[in-house]
């Protein structure tokens, strides 16, 4: 490893690493901000209910609408729940295509009545329903809604009462078209909490956890292979040169615990041959590549350096004169490596 590289796994470990992952999980939130859809009306058949149901010939029994008998002309009334929520951005009244009605198409039905049971919001209690029931042709009957404001978490439930034919199953599809939303589907309320299960906010979160659990695992990983790499290259140096003193054996330790900024410290001592002078670091602050840089956090307070290695006499430091020699030897050696 050079002294004048930076080590990946320093950085990462490093505040400002910190600052990048913080980088990243904004840049996570801006993607999903901007290439998610923003708007989201679900419409969900909550329950569909047949007000009379006779299963067996009751002899003398007629139910009668408008005087036509239900049960002999194979009909059934039958009550229905639909729920409309949005769960996205505010839908405005220009968002509405105006060409085409916005409501519900029931098919094989007859719509006998039609209400609101609940809403959070007295606008859409109040206008929603516009009391227009349109025959489009036969067997179909269609809720013509007004085109109101749905502002984000507005919900509305609404209660149809039908007349169907008993031999024929019930068919609902939306009418209209909004801006933003491809298309508008209607799904049963068991479906759509299945499709569903979680608010798209803990989608977010989860994606966060797993960005950092990533990166975590790449810092595991990487600390590990630095620290393999270390120490294979105080086993080859050993091999060559013999046996440690317990003195030589404090340095080798210093090696393997050290930081980055330490080997470019002894890297440039080293190399340029000279001793770092404090006074000449604070009258020259804007001085490039000095190892003065290494010495400050926040360019106020002095790091602690290591005794084994580095002797400081007034503003001046040198390499600690017990060890000089190997130290140059052995990061010599390293640096090489």
């Amino acid at each position: 490893m050079s002294g004048n590289s930076s080590s990946m796994v320093q950085k990462i470990i490093s505040a400002s690493a910190w600052s990048f992952i913080g980088v990243l999980m904004a840049a996570a939130f801006f993607y999903w901000q901007e290439y998610r859809n923003p708007f989201q009306l679900n419409i969900s058949l909550i329950d569909e209910v047949n007000l009379i149901e006779v299963k067996g010939k009751i002899q003398n029994l007629k139910v009668l609408y408008k005087n036509d008998d239900i049960l002999e002309s194979k009909k059934e009334i039958k009550v229905i729940r639909v729920s409309i929520e949005n769960k996205g951005d505010t839908i405005l009244q220009s968002y509405y295509d105006q060409l085409e009605p916005f409501g519900l198409r029931f098919y094989n039905a007859k719509i006998l009545d039609s209400e609101v049971t609940y809403s959070n919001s007295t606008d859409l209690e109040s206008k929603l329903l516009s009391g227009n029931v349109s025959v489009s042709e036969k067997g179909i009957d269609d809720v013509i809604f007004s085109k109101v404001i749905f502002d984000s978490g507005d919900t509305v439930t609404l209660k149809f009462t039908l007349l169907q034919d008993s031999d024929k199953s019930l068919e609902i599809s939306p009418l209209g078209k909004l801006a933003n939303i491809s298309d508008l589907t209607i799904t049963k309320f068991s479906q759509a909490d299945d499709n569903n299960p979680w608010n798209p906010a803990v989608y977010v979160f989860i994606g966060y956890f797993l960005v950092l659990f990533t990166l975590f695992g790449l810092i595991t990983i990487l600390v590990f292979l630095e620290s393999y790499s270390k120490k294979k290259k105080v086993k080859s140096f050993v091999t060559k040169f013999g046996k440690l003193s317990e003195k030589q054996n404090v340095v080798t330790e210093f090696y393997l615990s050290c930081s980055s900024r330490d080997e470019r410290l002894v890297s440039d001592l080293i190399d340029e041959n000279y001793a770092l002078d404090l006074s000449d670091y604070i009258e020259k602050p804007k001085v490039k590549r000095s190892p003065m840089n290494l010495l400050f956090i926040r360019h106020s307070n002095v790091r602690v350096l290591n005794k084994d290695i580095f002797s400081i006499e007034d503003d001046f430091i040198y390499f600690n004169q017990d060890n000089e020699k190997f130290i140059v030897e052995f990061f010599t050696f390293i640096l090489e490596k």
